[in-house]
Protein backbone atom coordinates (compact mmCIF):
# COMPACT_ATOMS: atom_id res chain seq x y z
CA UNK A 1 0.00 0.00 0.00
CA UNK A 2 1.12 3.54 -0.73
CA UNK A 3 -0.17 7.08 -0.68
CA UNK A 4 0.94 9.48 -3.39
CA UNK A 5 1.64 13.19 -3.27
CA UNK A 6 2.76 16.02 -5.50
CA UNK A 7 3.85 19.55 -4.70
CA UNK A 8 4.46 22.42 -7.08
CA UNK A 9 6.98 25.07 -6.15
CA UNK A 10 6.41 28.22 -8.22
CA UNK A 11 9.74 29.86 -8.96
CA UNK A 12 8.51 32.50 -11.40
CA UNK A 13 5.21 33.70 -12.75
CA UNK A 14 4.67 35.74 -15.88
CA UNK A 15 1.44 36.77 -17.55
CA UNK A 16 1.74 33.72 -19.81
CA UNK A 17 3.22 30.94 -17.70
CA UNK A 18 4.48 29.53 -14.43
CA UNK A 19 8.04 28.25 -14.10
CA UNK A 20 8.00 25.57 -11.46
CA UNK A 21 9.72 22.66 -9.80
CA UNK A 22 7.44 19.68 -9.30
CA UNK A 23 8.18 17.21 -6.52
CA UNK A 24 6.14 14.02 -6.48
CA UNK A 25 6.35 10.63 -4.88
CA UNK A 26 4.83 7.97 -2.73
CA UNK A 27 5.02 7.06 0.93
CA UNK A 28 4.64 3.50 2.11
CA UNK A 29 4.85 3.94 5.86
CA UNK A 30 2.42 5.17 8.49
CA UNK A 31 1.16 7.93 6.15
CA UNK A 32 -0.71 5.26 4.17
CA UNK A 33 -3.12 4.72 7.06
CA UNK A 34 -4.39 8.27 6.44
CA UNK A 35 -5.13 7.62 2.74
CA UNK A 36 -5.25 10.85 0.71
CA UNK A 37 -4.85 13.02 3.83
CA UNK A 38 -1.42 11.47 4.36
CA UNK A 39 -0.51 12.42 0.80
CA UNK A 40 -1.72 15.99 1.31
CA UNK A 41 0.37 16.41 4.47
CA UNK A 42 3.45 14.84 2.83
CA UNK A 43 3.09 17.27 -0.09
CA UNK A 44 3.12 20.29 2.22
CA UNK A 45 6.08 19.11 4.29
CA UNK A 46 8.05 18.11 1.17
CA UNK A 47 7.35 21.40 -0.61
CA UNK A 48 8.32 23.57 2.34
CA UNK A 49 11.47 21.57 3.09
CA UNK A 50 12.52 21.65 -0.57
CA UNK A 51 11.82 25.39 -0.95
CA UNK A 52 13.72 26.22 2.23
CA UNK A 53 16.74 24.14 1.22
CA UNK A 54 16.90 25.34 -2.38
CA UNK A 55 15.60 28.93 -2.25
CA UNK A 56 15.64 29.98 1.43
CA UNK A 57 12.56 32.23 1.14
CA UNK A 58 11.35 34.56 3.90
CA UNK A 59 7.78 33.51 3.25
CA UNK A 60 5.81 30.75 1.58
CA UNK A 61 2.27 30.77 0.26
CA UNK A 62 0.60 27.38 0.39
CA UNK A 63 -2.30 26.56 -1.92
CA UNK A 64 -4.17 23.40 -1.09
CA UNK A 65 -7.58 21.83 -1.48
CA UNK A 66 -7.76 19.89 1.80
CA UNK A 67 -8.72 22.23 4.65
CA UNK A 68 -6.92 20.18 7.30
CA UNK A 69 -3.63 21.54 5.93
CA UNK A 70 -4.44 24.80 7.68
CA UNK A 71 -6.80 23.72 10.46
CA UNK A 72 -4.31 21.49 12.29
CA UNK A 73 -1.62 24.16 12.19
CA UNK A 74 -3.92 26.92 13.46
CA UNK A 75 -5.35 24.47 15.99
CA UNK A 76 -8.89 25.06 14.75
CA UNK A 77 -8.87 21.25 14.60
CA UNK A 78 -7.29 19.14 17.30
CA UNK A 79 -4.56 16.89 15.95
CA UNK A 80 -5.24 13.45 17.42
CA UNK A 81 -3.41 10.89 15.28
CA UNK A 82 0.39 10.54 15.47
CA UNK A 83 0.90 11.88 11.94
CA UNK A 84 -1.39 14.88 12.35
CA UNK A 85 0.35 15.68 15.64
CA UNK A 86 3.76 15.37 13.94
CA UNK A 87 2.56 17.57 11.06
CA UNK A 88 1.20 20.25 13.40
CA UNK A 89 4.36 20.23 15.52
CA UNK A 90 6.60 20.44 12.43
CA UNK A 91 4.60 23.35 11.03
CA UNK A 92 4.51 25.15 14.39
CA UNK A 93 8.33 25.02 14.53
CA UNK A 94 8.55 26.37 10.99
CA UNK A 95 6.31 29.34 11.83
CA UNK A 96 9.17 30.75 13.92
CA UNK A 97 11.53 30.57 10.92
CA UNK A 98 9.38 31.47 7.93
CA UNK A 99 6.09 33.24 7.29
CA UNK A 100 3.50 30.76 6.00
CA UNK A 101 0.28 31.92 4.35
CA UNK A 102 -2.52 29.40 3.88
CA UNK A 103 -4.81 29.58 0.84
CA UNK A 104 -7.51 26.97 0.34
CA UNK A 105 -8.71 26.35 -3.21
CA UNK A 106 -11.63 24.15 -4.24
CA UNK A 107 -10.51 20.69 -5.34
CA UNK A 108 -11.31 19.30 -8.78
CA UNK A 109 -12.50 22.67 -10.05
CA UNK A 110 -10.08 23.31 -12.94
CA UNK A 111 -7.61 25.41 -10.97
CA UNK A 112 -4.55 24.90 -13.14
CA UNK A 113 -1.75 24.18 -10.67
CA UNK A 114 -4.02 22.15 -8.40
CA UNK A 115 -5.00 19.97 -11.37
CA UNK A 116 -1.34 19.58 -12.38
CA UNK A 117 -0.47 18.50 -8.83
CA UNK A 118 -3.26 15.91 -8.89
CA UNK A 119 -1.96 14.51 -12.20
CA UNK A 120 1.59 14.24 -10.87
CA UNK A 121 0.37 12.48 -7.72
CA UNK A 122 -1.26 9.86 -9.96
CA UNK A 123 1.91 9.69 -12.06
CA UNK A 124 3.94 9.13 -8.88
CA UNK A 125 1.91 6.00 -8.21
CA UNK A 126 2.53 4.76 -11.76
CA UNK A 127 6.29 5.36 -11.40
CA UNK A 128 6.36 3.54 -8.11
CA UNK A 129 4.48 0.55 -9.51
CA UNK A 130 6.55 0.35 -12.70
CA UNK A 131 10.02 1.34 -11.44
CA UNK A 132 9.88 1.29 -7.65
CA UNK A 133 10.68 5.02 -7.60
CA UNK A 134 9.68 6.69 -4.31
CA UNK A 135 10.49 10.35 -5.05
CA UNK A 136 10.95 12.35 -8.25
CA UNK A 137 11.67 15.95 -9.11
CA UNK A 138 11.19 17.87 -12.34
CA UNK A 139 12.89 21.26 -12.34
CA UNK A 140 12.26 24.37 -14.42
CA UNK A 141 9.00 23.10 -15.91
CA UNK A 142 7.05 25.68 -17.93
CA UNK A 143 3.29 25.51 -17.45
CA UNK A 144 1.28 27.74 -19.76
CA UNK A 145 -1.57 29.68 -18.26
CA UNK A 146 -4.83 29.12 -20.07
Amino acid sequence: KTTAFAAIIVKEETSEEYIVDIMFGVKDDSWVEMWNVGGELCAVISAINYAREKYNPNSIELYFDYIGIEKWVTEAWKAKKPNTIAYKDHMQKLKDKIQITFNQVPGHSNILLNEVADKYAKYATELYLSEGKMLSLKSDMHIAKK
